[in-house]
């Protein structure tokens, strides 16, 4: 993958989205509630930047990943 895809972003905007939600909502006053949404918005801000600076490593990465857990033998990636 050498172009950056639109659902990048998405997921991007999204991840910020849902840090922020607790205060434009209003349910900052609902502690876990407010802490869910703050680190698990930190987390898919976290990975849509590692697939935005870095596509084809974390492309390469799954891909190994895939082939550990599936036994595969041989570790080139069968899409060039």
């Amino acid at each position: 993958m050498d172009t950056m895809r639109w659902q990048d972003w998405v997921e991007l905007a999204l991840g910020m989205w849902l840090v922020v939600s607790p205060v434009v909502l209003g349910f900052e006053q609902l502690p876990l509630a407010s802490w869910n949404a703050v680190i698990l918005g930190a987390a898919i801000i976290a990975f849509a930047l590692a697939e935005l600076g870095l596509p084809k490593l974390w492309e390469e990465a799954l891909l190994q990943i895939k082939w550990v857990n599936l036994g595969d033998e041989s570790p080139e990636s069968p899409v060039e």
